[in-house]
C-alpha cells in the first residue's frame, strides 16, 4: 500500500481496454476527471480490479460501447465501467459477487459465467477500505455499470521520489552485495579510489539487508556473480517492487582473478503489463524524451516480444511516449539481433521469456559484439514468476557474466562508467532536503527539532522549511513525524512492545501525541492497527 495517483493506473487500463473493445468492434470511451485521484493502495491490485471489470464488460457486450469513468466524489474516488451488454437481473445483483455464483442470463446466452473474478475484486476493494457494486435496470440489452469506490487521500503537493535523487558528494554510497566478503574487496577498493563510499555486505552476514537499505538509500546496488546465480533475480525483484527502491540502478558483475577476465551487466527491468507511467520514467532514465531533442527523428527504438499482441501494445506505448522516434519491432531474438547489427537502435525494449533464443541469449550476443555492446536495454518479463522462472532468470544473468568478455581492468572501468552515467545532480534545494533527510533518518528516535536539522545543513529554519515546501510539499517536522510513524508500524506489527514504549522509542514525547499523528497518517489508531495485524495471523 502506497500513496498513488489512480489516474496513472487507469490510463494503463485504458490502453488495454481500448484494444480489447476495438478488437470486438465496440466503441471505447474513457472519461477520466482532470483532477488528481490520490488514494492509498496497491497499484498492481487496483489495476487488476479495473481490468477485470473492463474484461467482463467486453465479454458480455455484442454491440455498442464500453465506457471507463473516474470521478472524485467528496471524500471518495469512484471508478465505473459501463457497457451496453446483457444487463444483470435485479434478483441476481446481490449474488454475483459471491464465489461460484453467476448470472443465469449470461450462462443461458452461451457467454459462460463470471467465475471468481468479481469475488476477488470485492475482497481487494474492501481491503482498500472501499466498496464495489453494480447498477443495472435488469432489462436485457440495456447493459450494466460496475463500479468501485475508494477513500480519497488528501496529499500536499506531489513529493519527488527520494530514490531517484543523488546525495551530495560526501554522502554518495554504493551497496555491494556479494556471496562472500573476500570476493568483493577488489571492486570495493577500486570504487573507493573513485571517491565513492562502498558498503560491502556478504550474504551470510546479512539476513535482512532490505531493512537497513531503506533508511539511507544508496546511489546504486551491485551484485556479484556468486550471489546472482542463487538470488540475483529475487533481489532485483524485491528492489523493483518497493516504491522507495524501484529507481535504484542495479549492476551485475563478475571478476575472475585467476583468468584475468570479467563482465558487467546493467539492466533496467520492468514487469508485464507495463504501465505507461512506468515506461515513461524508464525511458526518461535512459535519456529519452519527447521534448528538447532535435535529433529525435533520427533515433530508433527496437521492441522485442514473441507475443504479437504484447509486441504491438508495447510498440504503441513507446510511440505514445516518444511520438517523433522511429519504432521497429521483432518477434524473436534472432530477428532482433539482425536488426541491431544492421540499424544500430538507440534503445531496445527486450522480452526475456522467448522460445528458441531467449532474452539473455540476445543480451549475451549484444554484449559480445563491439558494434552493439553499448546499446542500452530495458528488459521485460512476466509479473508472476514461478520458482522455475526465477532459476532460469538467475542462470540467464550468470550466463552473460560467465563469458568474461573483458579484462578485469576493463570491467572495473565499465562499472565506474555506468555509475557515473547514472549519477544525477539536482538543485541546491534538492541537495539540502536530501541532506536533511539523511540526518532525520539517523536521529529520528532522539528529541530533535527543526533547529537541529537546520543547524546540520547549515541553513536558517525558515530557509530549510522553504526548501522542503518546494521539493516535497511538506514541512521538515511533517516529514520527521511520517518517518517516525513508518518505524512505529514495524514495531507495532512485531508485537514485542506496548504502544507507550513504541511511541518513546521512535521519538515522540507522549503517547497521546503519537496516537494523534499516527491516526492522521495511517487512518486508524495504533491499537486498531495492532488488532488488524493480529487478525491476519492464523
Amino acid at each position: 500500500m502506497e500513496p498513488l495517483n489512480l489516474k496513472e493506473v487507469l490510463n494503463e487500463v485504458g490502453v488495454i481496454g481500448e484494444h480489447l473493445a476495438r478488437e470486438k468492434g465496440l466503441t471505447w470511451r474513457a472519461e477520466i476527471t482532470h483532477e488528481t485521484l490520490n488514494v492509498r493502495g496497491d497499484r498492481t491490485r487496483l489495476r487488476q480490479v479495473a481490468l477485470n471489470l473492463v474484461n467482463n464488460a467486453v465479454k458480455f457486450t455484442v454491440q455498442g460501447e464500453i465506457i471507463l469513468t473516474a470521478i472524485s466524489e467528496n471524500d471518495k474516488v469512484r471508478i465505473s465501467v459501463s457497457d451496453t451488454g446483457l444487463g444483470i437481473p435485479t434478483n441476481e445483483q446481490n449474488l454475483i459477487f459471491d464465489e461460484f455464483r453467476q448470472s443465469t442470463r449470461t450462462s443461458a446466452r452461451g457467454f459462460g459465467g463470471l467465475g471468481l473474478g468479481l469475488a476477488i475484486c470485492q475482497r481487494l476493494v474492501e481491503k482498500h477500505g472501499g466498496e464495489i457494486g453494480v447498477c443495472s435496470s435488469g432489462e436485457e440489452g440495456k447493459g450494466s455499470t460496475f463500479f468501485f469506490t475508494l477513500p480519497r487521500l488528501d496529499l500536499p503537493a506531489q513529493a519527488p521520489s527520494l530514490a531517484g535523487e543523488r546525495l551530495p558528494a560526501e554522502m554518495r554510497q554504493i551497496l555491494l552485495l556479494v556471496k562472500d566478503a573476500a570476493g568483493g574487496e577488489q571492486l570495493k577498493a577500486h570504487l573507493a579510489g573513485q571517491g565513492l563510499k562502498v558498503d560491502l555486505h556478504a550474504e551470510e552476514e546479512t539476513a535482512d539487508w532490505l531493512s537497513w537499505l531503506l533508511p539511507v538509500l544508496p546511489d546504486a546496488v551491485i551484485l556479484d556473480l556468486g550471489l546472482t546465480q542463487e538470488r540475483g533475480w529475487e533481489i532485483l525483484r524485491v528492489l523493483k517492487e518497493n516504491s522507495a527502491t524501484r529507481n535504484l540502478p542495479v549492476l551485475f558483475y563478475a571478476l575472475t582473478g585467476d583468468q584475468g577476465s570479467g563482465a558487467m551487466l546493467e539492466m533496467d527491468y520492468m514487469t508485464k503489463p507495463i504501465g505507461s507511467s512506468d515506461l515513461g520514467k524508464a525511458l526518461a532514465a535512459q535519456g529519452f524524451s519527447a521534448e528538447g531533442d532535435p535529433a529525435a527523428a533520427q533515433k530508433l527504438i527496437l521492441v522485442v516480444d514473441d507475443d504479437p499482441f504484447i509486441l504491438e501494445l508495447h510498440a504503441r506505448m513507446v510511440k505514445s511516449q516518444l511520438p517523433t522516434y522511429r519504432i521497429l519491432m521483432a518477434n524473436n531474438g534472432r530477428t532482433a539481433l539482425n536488426i541491431m547489427r544492421q540499424d544500430h537502435p538507440d534503445l531496445v525494449l527486450l522480452d526475456l521469456m522467448m522460445p528458441e533464443m531467449d532474452g539473455f541469449s540476445v543480451l549475451e550476443a549484444i554484449r559480445s559484439d563491439e558494434s552493439t555492446r553499448k546499446i542500452p536495454v530495458i528488459v521485460v518479463t512476466g509479473q508472476v514468476l514461478t520458482e522455475e522462472d526465477m532459476l532460469r532468470l538467475n542462470n540467464g544473468v550468470a550466463s552473460v557474466l560467465g563469458k568474461g568478455m573483458f579484462s578485469v581492468e576493463e570491467t572495473l572501468k565499465h562499472i565506474s562508467s555506468a555509475l557515473e552515467h547514472k549519477r544525477k545532480w539536482g538543485s541546491e534545494a534538492q541537495r539540502t532536503v536530501l541532506k536533511a533527510v539523511v540526518y532525520i533518518h539517523a536521529h529520528y528516535a532522539e528529541p530533535i527539532t527543526r533547529r537541529d536539522v537546520a543547524d546540520f545543513v547549515g541553513l536558517s529554519e525558515r530557509h530549510l522549511t522553504r526548501c522542503f515546501a518546494q521539493e516535497m510539499g511538506i514541512t521538515p517536522i511533517t516529514y520527521l513525524n511520517r518517518f517516525r510513524i513508518n518505524q512505529a508500524k514495524v514495531l507495532l506489527a512485531a508485537g514485542n512492545k506496548v504502544i507507550t514504549e513504541i511511541a518513546l522509542d521512535v521519538g515522540f514525547s507522549s503517547s497521546g501525541y503519537f496516537t494523534r499523528v499516527f491516526r492522521q497518517a495511517v487512518g486508524v489508531a495504533p491499537s486498531a492497527f495492532v488488532r488488524g495485524n493480529c487478525a491476519d495471523v492464523p
